[in-house]
């Protein structure tokens, strides 16, 4: 019997992910194989319904007289986001998303409460986040992960209370360059453990 894991049924499966943030930028990546919450990473929420990611960045093509069709081409711009929606949301993690979870405040009461402002702020909060899954790889069930050594919560993120009682929070991330990581990685990676 052939195994599922092995050529040529290999690939990417869809996989909810959970989504670790760290709050200094550029903090290394954590092995595939080791609990991201060792490194500092905080759990933020796992993903529901998926998530997209969108290697955006149109090449500029080039013509010249001697050739109908194009002779050159460039990628002025590279705009990569990751869409989803976390759930698991706390008013710590709704913070986070919006700007710092450092922005919630207690009061001991009676009763005890906890209050989140919902400005934004002018300056976003640059994380290190790790989009993961403990048994996504392509190759067995082992870890999957992008990691972003610096990223943004981009967009508008916009909270959903449904009836079912689960409240999500939509979002886009917006990675960073980080020169201080190797050519070709600044924007980040994906990697995917295969024993």
């Amino acid at each position: 019997m052939a195994d599922a894991n092995l050529a040529p049924f290999e690939q990417l499966a869809g996989m909810t992910l959970k989504l670790y943030i760290h709050g200094t930028a550029s903090t290394a990546e954590p092995a595939a194989s080791a609990d991201p919450i060792a490194s500092g990473f905080v759990f933020v929420g796992d993903t529901d319904g998926g998530q997209t990611v969108n290697h955006a960045g149109a090449l500029t093509k080039f013509y010249d007289d001697n050739h109908q069709g194009v002779v050159k081409a460039v990628r002025p711009e590279e705009d990569p986001t990751i869409t989803t929606t976390i759930v698991d949301l706390t008013l710590e993690n709704y913070a986070r998303v919006l700007n710092d979870a450092a922005n919630v405040t207690s009061d001991a009461g009676p009763p005890a409460v906890k209050r989140m402002p919902i400005k934004r702020g002018r300056m976003p909060k640059l994380y290190t986040m790790l989009f993961r899954s403990e048994i996504a790889s392509p190759y067995g069930s082992y870890p999957i992960q992008y990691y972003l050594p610096m990223a943004v919560f981009d967009g508008e993120p916009a909270p959903a209370f449904t009836k079912d009682g689960r409240a999500g929070l939509e979002l886009v991330v917006t990675p960073f360059e980080d020169d201080t990581q190797a050519s070709g990685d600044e924007l980040g990676w994906l990697t995917a453990q295969t024993s």
